[in-house]
């Protein structure tokens, strides 16, 4: 299934690490210094949107308001714009938030 995870890392730099694993542990170095929470992604048909929902049995709910820096993230990604899905509307409309401007798109993520 594919997974992500928000983790700070040996340099205190905040990723968001993603792939198609089991656990979101797996996801997990041993030198991060913090987890905070995860969930589950999917691309759009075309590959221009990455869409960021749910909650990592293992971490619980991303916690991107206690992330006060930038969110380093893999340079492919630098054309993709980056939503999170926080729930649906009255009328069963997902309802989602433009997060793109959160992240740093680095070459060594």
């Amino acid at each position: 299934m594919n997974k992500f995870i928000l983790a700070k890392n040996s340099e205190d730099r905040i990723v968001l690490r993603y792939a198609n694993v089991d656990f979101h542990n797996r996801m997990v170095y041993k030198n991060d210094k913090a987890i905070y929470g995860g969930g589950m992604f999917d691309f759009s048909e075309d590959g221009m949107t990455m869409m960021l929902y749910g909650k990592s049995t293992d971490y619980g709910d991303p916690r991107f308001d206690e992330i006060k820096d930038k969110i380093h993230i893999d340079e492919d990604l630098a054309d993709c714009t980056i939503k999170l899905s926080t729930g649906y509307d009255k009328n069963f409309k997902p309802i989602e938030k433009d997060i793109t401007n959160r992240f740093i798109f680095d070459e060594w993520c």
